[in-house]
């Protein structure tokens, strides 16, 4: 007769939430409680109904706004240029009238 295998362990620390796989040094910690597979990764016994379902909440920034407002400005080219002077790789400041 084939052996079963034995199911994974798992531990849970209550101060985090952290999940870590089951090891005698973590176990004996007080902060550290045993849990099942099921409870350590809900997500691997969704049902096939839940996974992957479409959000019904519609967006409220459009992807063309998005880029727009991570777009540097241009409305004041000579603000740009100074405040880009002596940069690394910038070109030199302009000598002015002194």
């Amino acid at each position: 007769m084939a052996k079963e295998p034995e199911p994974t362990r798992y531990l849970r620390n209550t101060f985090n939430g952290q999940i870590y796989e089951w090891h005698p040094q973590l176990a004996a910690h007080k902060n550290c409680v045993e849990v099942t597979e099921v409870e350590a990764y809900p997500s691997r016994f969704q049902p096939e109904s839940q996974k992957g379902r479409k959000s019904k909440v519609e967006a409220l920034v459009t992807d063309d706004e998005v880029t727009a407002a991570t777009e540097p400005s241009k409305k004041r080219p000579e603000l740009n240029a100074e405040a880009s002077v002596n940069l690394p790789g910038s070109k030199p400041a302009p000598k002015g009238k002194k």
